[in-house]
């Protein structure tokens, strides 16, 4: 079988290219490239937008590898917290990262880039196999390596699973091209394995039996019947015959690999739609989602040919799609298709590539729309590397009568290189954290609600509480029915003691979410006001906040913690240690309920209450479950031995407590400590 087809290119580069050091040199070039672009993010922080619900909101991930993590990560379908997205490898990669490096960014951001540089490597070794160039293939692989719309891809933490699958991807293509050689059901089977892992890292390789069909027409020349012999019977046209019957072969032979992608698609239908992530064809109907999907491949082509301004997220405004750019962009579209289909027996490598680029965009231009925005850079990571191919070689085909044809190339190549990594490098930056990017996003887009948002959280995490709420004032001006915007301007106005505001934000937050259904966030949602209206010294709305809490999710430790707050300011001693017992029960790692135990039994005022062994018992297991060396469980611990006597002990953990406790409450702390000098134990006489 023919593994290349004649492509108007050398089949090899001579001289001395032809070295064997000359392509080590260009691999080491492609990974200087790489790390000339994104090695400043291992300095980078995750961000609030995507990394926090893969890491640190996910309990499964954050707990690292174990059997139990590992059968969630298989068997977890259509979780709202994700956005039902399935893809176990994903979950076990970063699991394995959480493993190794815990919580420092900088692992996970150089893991990405490692990804990154192995896909650059495996693109330039595949291109240079299987079309026979070097030169070519090694241009398109730089330009693979640094073009500004790959930043998305590998300087965001959650989008590992893109680099890894497009990794399955290119191995994947290595073993169809042994299989095409020399055939075998062995290779075969390798091929739909490595598929298969791709499908389960992320799965837009959907499309991944039709891009093999590509690699058929060219360069593999599989559909080449021209020196076939004609078989009697087959009417005029018998060559026109013999190549739609080799077609249909070709066709059959990707059936399994078919099926899989008919599998992935059903599959990831059902999971995105039990994940609520899809948008709902009455908000966005058929006809305004294939503009947007038209208005997006004009966005892609334009962004790689002239890579300024890209942010994340591009939002989505209904009332902004324009039909007149859709037509337009349709238009283009058919004409460039038309171009290349035309031209497809002297330029292959330009059909390929374009419906390289076209075909692998289907399953990511929205049509059946996911998310907010209206596009993504990161959509572009494997799709782009088609545009990259149709001109590299068609350039290369173009100039081979050209005079000083390398120096000219040289020159032309070196200074697109120069000019994509400074762009790269400059669009890295913006990615240093999400104040950074959001700050950058704000600036190249416009009614940006989203970017509002996650800045004024990122803002709110730092302590800027003002600048939190003047960003989510602009967030909900935008779109005034976003219930987390609501509910983080409720936790801004809460540290900054403006509890009224608090409890009204909370309010309109459950409001909007209450026709969404999501009992278990809806829950988040009554604690939270409770616990502003706590503050209040409202006891009862905060009672019945908690009470609709644990009614919308029985097993929410926090709600029964925080109602045994409550009870503890009403002295309703019995009660408070009741909700702390069934708070301790419901989440068993949790330390602040049995410290909260533990402060009761030491420093009730009520005698009956009091109980220094239990005390004690309870403020040693809190120590050993808290995260950290926490002031307020080590001053409980100091308590709990002045009630059972151990004044010594008390006042050497009572010293501790202070050296580790804020300026702002070292003064009680000191009348403690003094407390247990003189043999005394403390007693709180105002529970609230």
């Amino acid at each position: 079988m023919r593994l290349e087809m004649a492509t108007g290119l050398e089949p090899a580069e001579t001289g001395a290219s032809s070295s064997r050091r000359v392509p080590l040199l260009i691999a080491l070039g492609l990974v200087g490239l790489v790390l000339a672009c994104y090695l400043q993010t291992a300095w980078f922080d995750f961000l609030n937008f995507d990394d926090n619900v893969y890491l640190a909101d996910n309990p499964n991930v954050r707990e690292g590898l174990s059997w139990e993590n590992v059968r969630w990560a298989f068997f977890d379908f259509g979780n709202t917290l994700h956005g039902g997205n399935w893809h176990p490898l994903t979950w076990l990669a970063l699991m394995i990262d959480v493993e190794i490096y815990g919580d420092h960014a900088a692992g996970f951001h150089i893991n990405n880039v490692i990804f990154h540089t192995a896909n650059v490597l495996l693109l330039f070794a595949f291109l240079r196999n299987v079309t026979k160039t070097l030169w070519p293939s090694a241009m398109v692989a730089a330009l693979f390596a640094v073009h500004p719309l790959n930043v998305e891809s590998v300087a965001w933490v959650a989008e590992r699973k893109g680099l890894m699958s497009t990794t399955w991807f290119l191995l994947a293509l290595f073993a169809y091209a042994a299989y095409v050689r020399r055939g075998g059901v062995a290779r075969y089977l390798l091929v739909a394995l490595l598929f298969a892992l791709g499908l389960m890292t992320k799965p837009v390789l959907v499309t991944f039996p039709f891009v093999l069909l590509l690699l058929d027409y060219w360069p593999f020349g599989r559909f080449d019947v021209g020196r076939e012999p004609e078989t009697p019977g087959l009417g005029r046209d018998p060559v026109a015959l013999r190549a739609v019957g080799r077609f249909g072969r070709l066709f059959l032979e990707k059936a399994p690999l078919l099926l899989m992608t008919i599998a992935s698609c059903s599959t990831t239908y059902l999971s995105e739609q039990m994940g609520g992530s899809m948008t709902p064809s009455d908000v966005l109907p058929l006809g305004l989602r294939l503009a947007n999907s038209l208005t997006a491949y004009l966005a892609y082509l334009q962004m790689l040919f002239f890579p300024v301004g890209m942010a994340i997220p591009y939002p989505l405004h209904i009332e902004s799609i324009s039909l007149p750019k859709a037509w337009f962009a349709l238009g283009l579209l058919m004409a460039i298709t038309c171009l290349v289909v035309w031209q497809r027996t002297r330029h292959p490598w330009a059909a390929v590539g374009w419906f390289w680029f076209v075909g692998m965009l289907v399953p990511l231009i929205k049509i059946v729309h996911v998310g907010r925005e209206a596009y993504s850079d990161k959509f572009t990571y494997v799709p782009a590397i088609g545009i990259f191919i149709a001109v590299v070689f068609g350039l290369s085909a173009m100039s081979r009568e050209w005079a000083n044809r390398r120096a000219v190339l040289g020159s032309c190549a070196g200074i697109v290189l120069v000019v994509l990594v400074t762009l790269t490098i400059l669009q890295t930056r913006h990615w240093r954290d999400s104040i950074t990017l959001f700050t950058h996003t704000l600036a190249h887009t416009e009614r940006n609600y989203t970017a509002y948002s996650n800045r004024g959280l990122a803002y709110q995490t730092a302590g800027k509480y003002r600048l939190a709420l003047e960003d989510y004032n602009q967030a909900l001006a935008i779109k005034p029915r976003l219930w987390r915007v609501y509910a983080n301007r409720g936790l801004a106005y809460r540290r900054l003691e403006r509890l009224d505001e608090s409890v009204r934000d909370f309010t309109a937050a459950i409001l909007a979410l209450t026709e969404q259904g999501d009992a278990k966030t809806l829950s988040q949602l009554y604690e939270s006001r409770g616990q502003s209206q706590h503050l209040r010294q409202q006891y009862q709305e905060a009672l019945a906040d908690f009470d609709e809490a644990i009614r919308l999710n029985p097993n929410d430790a926090g709600a029964y913690a925080h109602r045994g707050a409550v009870w503890l300011s009403l002295s309703q001693f019995d009660k408070a240690i009741l909700d702390y017992q069934a708070a301790h029960e419901r989440a068993p790692q949790r330390f602040d309920p049995v410290a909260n135990l533990a402060w009761i039994y030491a420093t009730c005022p009520d005698a009956r209450f009091r109980d220094g062994k239990k005390a004690v018992a309870h403020a040693r297991r809190a120590m050993q479950l808290s995260p950290a060396r926490d002031y307020a469980v080590v001053d409980t611990l100091a308590a709990a031995l002045a009630e059972d006597g151990q004044f010594v002990e008390a006042a050497r953990y009572q010293q501790q407590a202070t050296e580790l406790a804020p300026s702002s409450v070292r003064d009680a702390l000191l009348k403690r400590l003094e407390l247990y000098r003189q043999g005394k134990p403390y007693r709180d006489q105002a529970a609230d």
